[in-house]
C-alpha cells in the first residue's frame, strides 16, 4: 500500500512539474534564445548541428554551444560566434563501438549543466543532438537524431518524455517515436568533380580493426587500385604498397573526394549521404559487430534504400566504381527539397 501511495505521489509530482514548466514557457515565447547540446562522440552529430546552427544563427540568438565528449584541445570542430563549452562524457568512441551499455547509461542520465546557462544566458529552447537533459521540465528540448528511426527506440523516447520536456525529431526516415521529421542534415553544396580517376579509392574509418582488415584484403586483391586511407587509428602492421595513410584532415580529404572513383567507409550517416548526393559510389561496413547503429545503417543504406554496397570478401571494386547511382542521387535530392523551411519550423513546435 505504501509503495502504491509513493508511486501515485511521484506520478502526480511529475505531472505538476511538467505543467509548471509549460506555464513558464508561455512567458518565454516572445523571444527565442537557443542553446545547442551536441554529442561529440564521432563527428556525425557535430556536422548535423553545424547545418542547423548556420541557418538558425541568421535569425535567432544562440549564446552557447555545449559539446559533450570532446576536449577543448580538439579545435576547429565547430566554427561559430557562440561560446563553446566542452563537457566530459564517460563514453568514448571505442566504448560506443563496443556498445558499453554501462558507460552509455551513465551519460544518458548524467546531470547536464543547462540550468546555469538558462539562468545566465536566458536560454529558453535547447536543440539537442543525441543528448537529453532529464528533470528539466521548465525548458523545451527539441531532440534531433537519426537514431529515432531505429527499432526499439520507443522505450528511450518515452523515458525522455516522462523525465523531461522533450520533443523528438527524426532525420531522413519516419519514426514510430515521433510525428516530426526533417531531411538529412548534410552539406548540400555540390562539390566540383573533375579529372576523376577511377583507380583511386578513398577510404575512411576512425575506430576498430574490422575495416582495416577488409581494406588490406581488397588492396591485395585489386592491386591496380590506389587506396587513400584516412584514419586516426594507430597502425603498427605493414600495409600493402597501394595503401597510403593519411591523418584525418578535412581539406586533404576533400582533395581526393573530388577525384576518387569510389569511397570505402564504416557505415556512418554523413559520408554515405554526401557520396550519394555527389554521385560517388560508396561501399560501407559496420565499425564493429557490436555497434547497433552502424549495423542498422547497413540495413538502411544497403538493403532498404540501395544507396550503398556492403564491404565484404565478395566486393568487386570494378563493379563499384562503375555503379550507376543517379537514381539514388535524384531520390536524395527530392528528399532534401525545402529543407530550410522544415528546420525553421522546428522553432514553432
Amino acid at each position: 500500500m505504501k509503495k502504491t501511495t509513493k508511486l501515485v505521489f511521484l506520478i502526480y509530482f511529475i505531472i505538476f512539474i511538467k505543467y509548471k514548466g509549460k506555464q513558464n514557457q508561455k512567458f518565454q515565447q516572445n523571444k527565442k534564445i537557443i542553446g545547442f547540446q551536441i554529442c561529440g562522440i564521432g563527428n556525425g552529430h557535430i556536422n548535423q548541428a553545424i547545418t542547423v546552427y548556420n541557418l538558425l544563427n541568421k535569425i535567432y540568438e544562440i549564446p552557447v554551444v555545449i559539446i559533450y565528449g570532446k576536449e577543448e584541445k580538439e579545435k576547429n570542430i565547430f566554427f561559430c560566434n557562440s561560446k563553446i563549452i566542452y563537457h566530459k562524457l564517460h563514453s568514448t568512441l571505442e566504448s560506443m563501438n563496443n556498445m558499453n551499455i554501462k558507460k552509455f547509461t551513465k551519460d544518458f542520465f548524467m546531470k547536464k549543466p543547462t540550468k546555469y546557462f538558462e539562468k545566465n544566458y536566458d536560454i529558453n529552447i535547447w536543440l539537442n543532438f543525441w543528448i537529453s537533459d532529464f528533470f528539466n521540465y521548465n525548458t523545451k528540448q527539441i531532440c534531433i537524431a537519426d537514431q529515432f528511426s531505429m527499432p526499439g527506440m520507443s522505450i528511450l523516447v518515452n523515458i525522455s518524455k516522462i523525465l523531461s520536456n522533450v520533443i523528438p525529431v527524426s532525420i531522413h526516415l519516419p519514426s514510430k517515436c515521433t510525428k516530426h521529421l526533417i531531411p538529412p542534415l548534410i552539406n548540400i553544396k555540390k562539390i566540383k568533380r573533375a579529372n576523376i580517376n577511377k583507380k583511386i579509392i578513398l577510404a575512411y574509418s576512425t575506430s576498430g580493426d574490422d575495416f582495416l582488415n577488409k581494406l588490406i584484403l581488397l588492396a591485395k586483391k585489386f592491386n591496380s587500385y590506389q587506396f587513400k586511407y584516412f584514419t586516426n587509428i594507430k597502425i603498427n602492421e605493414n600495409l600493402p604498397k597501394n595503401i597510403e595513410l593519411f591523418k584525418v584532415n578535412k581539406n586533404n580529404f576533400q582533395k581526393y573526394f573530388k577525384i576518387c572513383g569510389a569511397v570505402l567507409s564504416t557505415s556512418g550517416t554523413t559520408l554515405t549521404l554526401e557520396c550519394i548526393f555527389n554521385s560517388i559510389p560508396i561501399a560501407i561496413m559496420p565499425c564493429s559487430k557490436k555497434h547497433i547503429e552502424q549495423k542498422f545503417n547497413i540495413n538502411k543504406y544497403v538493403n532498404k534504400l540501395k544507396y550503398a554496397l556492403i564491404i565484404n570478401n565478395n566486393l568487386n571494386l570494378d563493379l563499384l566504381v562503375n555503379r550507376n547511382i543517379e537514381e539514388y542521387t535524384l531520390d536524395l535530392n527530392e528528399i532534401l527539397k525545402d529543407r530550410e523551411r522544415k528546420i525553421l519550423d522546428l522553432m514553432e513546435l
